[in-house]
């Protein structure tokens, strides 16, 4: 179970309804304070403008929990085959018919959002409860109680530390999602299809690199001695024109994002929170170091406009992946969304890339990237 979140350990916090409202920041408003204790017996705490930190989410933290364990000893590779076929199946759909990638309404958790409806968390613990220098206190009204809040008096009662309630809270709610959820534990467990076909395949095939589909510039693999699965897609060579003028040469090479069987079966159920390893590779020209990308780990530096993409709740996780890609490749080739201004991060003369004159890179058909100040003003980064 996760640990007591911080915010919960604030000096003051009121629980109402499944709802814990957390007083705002000092200054957020005009009106200062957001919150106040007042001295005497008839203290009084008056909440404002209030943050809240819904306790339900714990419910989506138990079903992801649940149907992991539903999966089985083989449902890690369960899920990363389905996920392959995934986007194999979404890349065809939009190259072939030009339909949108896919939204997440037929994932496992909105296919479970009707039947989780009745298992509220707000019913498993009290109704009305204060937090107060990491000790709770059940509220009871009372006429001539000692703390006002939304209103109404109430006697502080029973203190107990927050770290323990939350421990409870937290027993509670995995123990109603879990009797709630046994009836649908067959909707929990991944198809068997899609891995039964990827053995199949694995069978059939010789090497320690497996393509699991292939359809340029789009390509899934799988590595047999590291049990890895690679997402890739491959970005032409190019030309790039530093602010000096000077062009550098870039041989064609590939973005890719990797993960074992365990990382993305935690992506299918929370694609938020899971991380994909980024990989840029030049293979024909394996000393050369594109200006955006880390020196030692070949990853690409400040992925953050990539794994941006993971946070678009309305995208399936096979979408997020292509999307992701395709970010990626442009980020590689224009800088373009890589959430600094450094572009790119070193100077092209610090990638070992071999200079080359703007009509030389036309006639091998390279891509022309020229300098535009407006648009790729930089500043000097150090890695």
């Amino acid at each position: 179970m996760a640990e007591c979140p911080a915010v919960l350990l604030r000096h003051a916090a009121l629980l109402l309804g499944g709802t814990v409202y957390l007083p705002s920041q000092p200054g957020v408003a005009e009106e200062a304070p957001m919150f106040r204790l007042t001295q005497g017996p008839g203290g009084t705490i008056e909440f404002g403008h209030t943050q809240i930190l819904p306790v339900a989410t714990l419910i989506e933290d138990q079903v992801r929990e649940v149907a992991g364990e539903q999966a089985g000893t083989e449902g890690e590779l369960a899920f990363a085959a389905a996920l392959a076929e995934d986007v194999a199946r979404q890349w065809r759909r939009s190259r072939e018919q030009g339909l949108p990638y896919e939204t997440r309404s037929h994932q496992l958790m909105d296919r479970l959002c009707g039947d989780l409806s009745a298992c509220d968390a707000a019913r498993l613990i009290p109704d009305q409860l204060l937090l107060w220098f990491r000790r709770a206190y059940a509220l009871v009204p009372q006429a001539d109680g000692r703390i006002t809040a939304h209103g109404q008096s109430y006697e502080p009662i029973a203190p107990i530390p927050v770290d323990r309630w939350w421990r409870g809270v937290q027993e509670r709610t995995a123990t109603a999602v879990r009797a709630h959820l046994r009836p649908h534990a067959p909707a929990l467990a991944p198809d068997p299809r899609p891995l039964e076909r990827f053995r199949a395949h694995l069978a059939e095939a010789a090497g320690r690199e497996v393509t699991v589909f292939e359809d340029p510039p789009l390509r899934i693999t799988w590595d047999t001695h590291e049990s890895l699965m690679s997402f890739a897609m491959s970005f032409p060579g190019f030309a790039q024109q530093d602010a000096s003028k000077r062009w550098y040469a870039f041989p064609p090479g590939t973005f890719s994002l990797r993960a074992g069987p365990r990382a993305l079966r935690d992506f299918v159920l929370d694609p938020g929170a899971a991380r994909l390893q980024t990989r840029v590779a030049m293979p024909s020209a394996r000393d050369a170091i594109h200006p955006f990308v880390s020196e030692m780990g070949r990853e690409l530096c400040s992925a953050g406009h990539v794994e941006m993409v993971f946070c678009e709740e309305d995208l399936s996780p096979a979408a997020m992946i292509i999307k992701a890609l395709e970010r990626g490749v442009q980020v590689l080739l224009s800088g373009q969304g890589s959430r600094t201004r450094a572009n790119p991060y070193r100077k092209l003369a610090e990638s070992h890339a071999p200079r080359t004159t703007r009509w030389a890179a036309k006639r091998k058909g390279l891509m022309i990237i020229p300098w535009v100040n407006s648009e790729r003003g930089r500043k000097t980064v150090t890695l």
